[in-house]
């Protein structure tokens, strides 16, 4: 009989060194995890490139469109640029105001369609893109540059 209660303690004492040991790790967990990577609750750059994760302005704007058409909304304050098919307004509003310091008043986005075209009687597309035409605030303005 000695020797079964010599095993049930045993087990119970290997229990219970278990549950220690799990909350011994959580705690270590958590300490490393408090404050690794972060400030004030944004990602550092470190964290970004883990997680593979670029800034907003970088995710949205391709380049500035320029063309005739383009170069005469200017002069209304409109300004048109190329951006990434996943693209939002909202996106595109921030990316503006954050790259160059000024205040959107509105984006309109227009998707262009790809076109087919033939070469030498073959069958072709014309790579289609989005656009987004945004409207500045009254006194602000953008120095474009070519691209």
């Amino acid at each position: 009989m000695s020797f079964i209660k010599f095993l049930k303690n045993k087990k119970d004492g290997d229990k219970k060194s278990k549950k220690e040991i799990k909350k011994s790790e959580t705690k270590k967990i958590e300490k490393k995890n408090s404050g690794a990577g972060k400030t004030n609750g944004k990602l550092t750059v470190s964290e970004r490139q883990k997680t593979g994760y670029a800034p907003v302005v970088y995710r949205t704007i391709k380049f500035p469109h320029i063309t005739e058409k383009s170069a005469d909304l200017a002069s209304l304050n409109k300004y048109v640029f190329r951006v990434f098919s996943g693209a939002n307004k909202i996106e595109v509003a921030k990316s503006i105001a954050e790259l160059y310091g000024v205040k959107v008043k509105s984006v309109n986005m227009i998707n262009i369609h790809r076109k087919k075209r033939f070469v030498r009687r073959r069958e072709g597309y014309k790579s289609g893109y989005k656009k987004a035409i945004v409207t500045l605030k009254q006194g602000y303005k953008i120095e474009m540059l070519s691209h």
